[in-house]
């Protein structure tokens, strides 16, 4: 995946040469060119760090290293790596043996993901918790159209642990949901008007230096057709530290309760790898922890048909520090809506 597309931005042909730079490096050293001991570990490199490319013969590291280049305008065009290469003389074994030892890891890999998957499917192993399906479906795919898409795609990826992330995206992960009953039958739990930011700040003790930021006063309503209500607040301080919260309260709506609504866009923000399920905070049935970052702690909690945000940063709340005034803050900001 080249920068531009972990950014969000669009995608070009120039992505296509940058995959391609990558696979060649893999293809003629048998490493990759970033690495990691995680998926988000290995999208932060491609984005952040240059290219190790020592292990790519000589003649080939101005040509890849201009494919891995960040800035899309910089790479060769499709005909450019073409005109570069020539006429390339067949071989019976072209790859080192590094690339065929990789294949062979990812083969066994997959192959062993592969053996797992009926059991995964299994009557007796429901897959879901009741509830409603994230908006995040997986489409179904045969077991061998799955295990082909594995296997072509283990063969060129970048550490084997990214065949048990190729693996989910043809099999449905498990979402866990507390409690026994269907959400479409439990009831909205929060019916009230959202407090206003100045309420909020008059329940909600922050840390000393942080002052409610003015042009966040007020409820930031959320188009009223679409069943749901916001209220989002900031808090600063000088020396750059923040804390932004934000409200959804999802009422009933569609045919659907307000508790199923608030569950599908919970787990929109579900990503493996990088959040973590955290079911012991007491003030939320259920909560997501992103993966802690240099400078900011991220948190969602889900309780009922309410969806509580957080995110606390800055120099002074680095990770270490941020991850217990986000959970203090969580607990008071939710009490605030609960109080009502």
């Amino acid at each position: 995946m080249a920068p531009e597309q972990i950014a969000g931005g669009e995608p070009g042909p120039a992505a296509d040469v940058f995959a391609l730079g990558a696979t060649l490096a893999v293809a003629c050293s048998g490493k990759p060119p970033f690495d990691g001991d995680s998926v988000p570990s290995v999208l932060h490199a491609v984005v952040h760090e240059e290219p190790d490319l020592s292990a790519v013969p000589p003649g080939l590291r101005g040509l890849i290293g201009a494919c891995l280049a960040k800035d899309p305008a910089l790479r060769p065009t499709p005909q450019a790596v073409s005109t570069f290469l020539g006429a390339v003389p067949g071989a019976a074994r072209p790859w080192p043996e590094a690339v065929h030892a990789r294949i062979a890891a990812q083969r066994a890999e997959v192959d062993r993901l592969v053996r797992t998957a009926p059991a995964a499917a299994s009557p007796s192993l429901p897959l879901r918790a009741p509830g409603p399906a994230p908006r995040r479906r997986r489409r179904p795919v045969a077991a061998a159209v799955a295990a082909g898409v594995l296997v072509v795609a283990g063969a060129v990826s970048a550490a084997t642990g990214w065949a048990a992330d190729l693996y989910y995206l043809v099999v449905p992960e498990p979402v866990p949901t507390p409690g026994d009953v269907p959400l479409s039958e439990v009831p909205d739990r929060y019916t009230g008007a959202l407090p206003t930011c100045e309420q909020v700040s008059a329940q909600v003790k922050v840390p000393a230096g942080f002052a409610l930021r003015p042009t966040m006063g007020s409820p930031m309503r959320v188009t009223p057709y679409n069943g749901t209500r916001s209220t989002q607040c900031t808090w600063i301080t000088r020396s750059g530290d923040r804390i932004n919260a934000t409200w959804d309260q999802h009422d009933s709506a569609g045919g659907r309760t307000g508790t199923e609504r608030a569950k599908e866009d919970y787990e929109e923000f579900y990503r493996r790898g990088v959040t973590l399920r955290d079911s012991s905070l007491g003030f939320a049935e259920e909560a997501l922890w992103e993966k802690p970052r240099d400078q900011y702690c991220v948190l969602r909690g889900r309780d009922g048909n309410l969806v509580l945000f957080l995110v606390v940063q800055g120099p002074v709340y680095p990770v270490g520090r941020c991850e217990a005034v986000t959970t203090d803050v969580g607990r008071q900001a939710m009490a605030a809506v609960k109080s009502r």
